[in-house]
């Protein structure tokens, strides 16, 4: 099968269209500035109200869309490295926390 000029033409456009069309995704960095407990993460969930837990090696730190709210072995916590975190299905809101040598706490 042979293409014609207006068939290439029509493949040129179409092809340049679809690069001026892609969409560049917006990243944002967070770090111990903005409030983060560690920048050393080892697990990221969200809950059933959307706020993003993020376990790290000094602690869990809790985002709600503007700010970090941290829990670390000050507040309760057994052990300071997180390995996951989890929301109980049973009891939203209610958290079951892995820790590395702390064991499981909620």
């Amino acid at each position: 099968m042979r293409l014609g000029y207006a068939q290439i033409i029509l493949m040129l456009v179409t092809c340049w269209i679809m690069r001026v069309n892609a969409q560049v995704l917006p990243f944002q960095l967070y770090t111990m500035r903005d409030g983060l407990a560690s920048t050393l993460v080892s697990s990221v969930m969200q809950d059933s109200r959307g706020f993003l837990w993020i376990g790290t090696m000094d602690g869990i730190s809790v985002f709600d869309g503007r700010e970090f709210h941290n829990y670390t072995l000050a507040d309760g916590l057994p052990f300071s490295r997180v390995n996951d975190i989890i929301e109980s299905k049973k009891h939203p809101g209610t958290m079951w926390i892995a820790t590395n040598g702390g064991g499981i706490c909620k």
